[in-house]
């Protein structure tokens, strides 16, 4: 397991990071990434998926379903929040806001002046904006209201959410005797909470002939608000818990075991494979009806949890541990979250003049390269100009 000493640069008194599951996010990026890069190249060919037809197999749906990813930053955000006060009941609130949030909220405020200002070269958001629009998303409650600027950035507003409301909880559940069944309880109820409130979301929800609205009407009713997406933060919650009793020797018989790093090696191998072949069977997308709204948020929350249970307990793959992964992931993983929408479009118009000349596969990795470059270059400005800057503040 890893060790709780500060690192990385972290405040006195507040837990390192574990690397690898810092990794393990970095990759959740790029999948995403791949995932805004396959629809949008599908936007531009006239919605066919032919283009990641390759020797007889369609990888389309492996691309496309990058989008369930994003539960993972739930999990990290639940572990990471309940791991710290678990950890020392007495942390100063203020260093923990300051030193998750300091560096990230300024720079999403950056991306979001960038965005509705014209500044990125045409990139237009996806609704309209006005000062009352602006002001909503600078207070980061997009997600609960209409995500006009960028919709796909709304998960970074709810993440925020809970890395604020999470300590609360954990502080409540630690004043009673028995702080197992207070969490299990909290759990339990926020669960139900969360599950209605998503039907409630699901039974605004209508499906329409126009895929592209139908998708974002799904997001919007059933995803992405932050009291949607429940069940990963009380996974990762959970995991703090089970990481607690482990660091302290309570574990006991089969509890033991399973917490072992062997296990956590099979626990990984498992849910990765499982993953794998949930990603590359069919666009998950495809096809909205009540099991997507209700059911598939609890299976890809698993998913996640037990990828990040695998990395907690020591069972993660070694390249895990690369530095590109474990040192430039975790720092450019929010300013490439951030800006690889909004610089999306310079790729498509520079590929435009070229659709329909030569191999459409070719054009979409060409396509994709350009994002990446493109997103590679704007988060490096964004890092050492905002980022950096606000993390060396002291606390």
């Amino acid at each position: 397991m890893e060790p709780v000493s500060p690192q990385h640069g972290q405040p006195p008194g507040l837990l390192a990071p574990i690397p690898a599951l810092e990794a393990l996010r970095a990759i959740a990026i790029i999948m995403i990434m791949l995932r805004h890069a396959a629809y949008g190249f599908y936007m531009l060919t006239g919605r066919e998926t032919g283009f990641l037809q390759i020797g007889g197999i369609n990888l389309y749906p492996a691309f496309i379903n990058g989008w369930i990813w994003m539960d993972l930053f739930f999990v990290i955000a639940g572990f990471t929040a309940a791991r710290q006060w678990l950890h020392d009941a007495g942390t100063p609130y203020r260093r923990f806001i300051g030193a998750h949030l300091r560096p990230v909220v300024p720079l999403y405020l950056v991306v979001l002046l960038l965005s509705v200002s014209g500044l990125i070269p045409y990139y237009i958001p996806n609704q309209p904006t006005d000062w009352g629009t602006i002001f909503y998303h600078a207070l980061m409650v997009q997600d609960v209201l209409l995500p006009a600027v960028n919709i796909f950035i709304s998960s970074l507003a709810a993440e925020v959410k809970y890395y604020i409301l999470v300590p609360f909880v954990i502080l409540a559940c630690l004043r009673r005797e028995k702080t197992g069944r207070a969490l299990l309880q909290a759990g339990a109820f926020f669960l139900i909470v969360g599950f209605c409130f998503r039907a409630y979301g699901f039974s605004r929800f209508h499906t329409s002939p126009d895929t592209v609205a139908e998708i974002l009407s799904f997001f919007i009713n059933c995803r992405l608000a932050f009291f949607y997406v429940v069940e990963p933060v009380l996974l990762g919650v959970a995991l703090a818990w089970l990481e607690k009793q482990a660091r302290e020797g309570r574990l006991r018989g089969a509890w033991q075991s399973l917490t072992a790093p062997d296990s956590a090696r099979m626990a990984f191998t498992f849910f990765a494979a499982v993953l794998f072949f949930w990603t590359v069977s069919i666009d998950h997308l495809d096809t909205l009806n009540a099991y997507d709204g209700l059911v598939q948020p609890f299976l890809t929350a698993a998913i996640m949890a037990g990828l990040a249970f695998g990395v907690i307990f020591g069972g993660g793959p070694r390249f895990l541990q690369a530095r590109l992964l474990a040192h430039h992931g975790p720092r450019l993983f929010y300013p490439a979250y951030l800006i690889h929408i909004p610089v999306l479009p310079m790729a498509y118009y520079l590929l435009l003049p070229h659709l329909g000349d030569g191999s459409a596969t070719v054009l979409f990795f060409a396509y994709t390269a350009l994002l990446f470059l493109f997103t590679w270059i704007a988060s490096e400005a964004l890092f050492h100009l905002i980022q950096k800057p606000l993390q060396q503040i002291a606390p």
